[in-house]
């Protein structure tokens, strides 16, 4: 190979006529599958020759030449390294540099994304070699393109918003923005930024689906969206009207729920201190027929309980009648310290509470469900 660019200089074609096969005997030997007429010096000659040895004698005026070695190549080696892909993808935004006919760079533009979409190739490729080398290009196709192969949520919102693609814009918030409320309030901040004249109607549009989305996300502060909004110019007050009412209505019934149930819990309340007066100053009327472990009808010997409850002695749990208790309450009394002890290990995993917090919509309700448990507690010993 080391005379292989001035060969290519002064005879191009013959220069390919005898890479070709020679680079197809490469082929088959890093397939395993070596020619059988091979020597066995031949053999070790072309085993010790590297792909990056052959495209360096390939220069700027051999981009065509080079192309059909980099398109025998990916065709026919089975595990084809990241050096042929990459240098294939420069050579077409090279291409796409060089010329302004529409179709050639549709063509090219396609060939790239099947490049990028290709599942061979996803654990070969640098991705991050790409999206660096699509930048220095300024190539927002590409950009675009991997963006989305890699999941690289604000980089796609930021490209869209650069480029004013508006549907693209809710269309990531829609697919991300559920556990990425974040997302929507870029998008709002862009969308009432917008000032160019003519535009307020059609803008006013992509605000109210905004608005719309994250009047469903109750981690998102009506006043931080207020404060948002007035910053703009193209927004009436009758886009926003709507959407406060909701959310003042879906609080009000809220407390009113929290109220029915704060007023059932004191009735119980209210009833357990009736029950507890009545014990202390008259008998007890026990009126159960049947036991309530087995669901048989009482036959003596069986015991009544102060919970209104009665068993079979021989149903019952425990040696000594000092020592039995209701096998109901005792079931119920089991499953409440059972979700106790489950409820103080949870107050330590501090894990499981950030993992809860990203996957969760309602993050204030999962706060205070950990709250509740302990998570936050500051009297614990730091040290446990």
């Amino acid at each position: 190979m080391k005379y292989g660019s001035q060969f290519l200089d002064k005879k191009p074609q013959k220069t390919m006529e005898v890479l070709e096969p020679l680079l197809n005997a490469l082929i088959q030997i890093k397939n395993g599958n070596p020619m059988e007429d091979l020597t066995k010096e031949q053999l070790d000659q072309f085993s010790k020759l590297k792909y990056e040895s052959i495209v360096t004698i390939f220069s700027n005026r051999h981009s065509k030449e080079l192309e059909k070695v980099l398109d025998l190549i990916m065709e026919k080696d089975e595990h084809c390294p990241s050096l042929i892909i990459h240098r294939r993808i420069e050579l077409y935004l090279e291409k796409l540099k060089s010329t302004d006919i529409a179709d050639d760079n549709y063509k090219v533009t396609e060939n790239i994304k099947a490049l990028l979409r290709n599942e061979k190739y996803q654990t070969i490729m640098d991705k991050n070699y790409l999206l660096m080398l699509f930048k220095i290009y300024n190539y927002t196709n590409g950009i675009t393109e991997l963006s989305e192969i890699m999941e690289l949520k604000q980089e796609l919102l930021q490209i869209y918003m650069e480029n004013h693609n508006y549907d693209k814009i809710i269309d990531v918030c829609k697919r991300y923005g559920q556990y990425e409320v974040n997302y929507w309030v870029q998008a709002l901040n862009y969308f009432i930024g917008i000032t160019t004249v003519g535009t307020k109607s059609f803008i006013e549009k992509y605000i109210k689906q905004i608005l719309n989305e994250v009047s469903k996300n109750e981690s998102i502060s009506p006043l931080l969206l207020l404060e948002i909004i007035k910053k703009g110019q193209n927004v009436p007050f009758a886009t926003v009207k709507e959407i406060l009412i909701n959310f003042f209505k879906r609080n009000k019934d809220a407390l009113m729920e929290d109220k029915r149930e704060a007023e059932s819990n004191a009735l119980k309340l209210q009833k357990l201190e009736q029950e507890q007066k009545e014990l202390q100053q008259k008998a007890k009327t026990f009126a159960s027929v049947k036991c309530s472990t087995c669901g048989n009808t009482l036959n003596v010997p069986f015991v009544y309980f102060m919970c209104s409850h009665a068993c079979h002695v021989q149903c019952l749990s425990g040696d000594e009648y000092d020592e039995i208790y209701c096998n109901v309450c005792k079931m119920k009394k089991t499953q409440l310290e059972m979700r106790i002890n489950q409820s103080k290990e949870l107050a330590n995993d501090h894990n499981s509470f950030f993992t809860d917090l990203k996957n969760k919509q309602k993050k204030f309700d999962l706060v205070a469900k950990y709250m509740g448990k302990g998570i936050f507690d500051m009297t614990k010993d730091k040290t446990q």
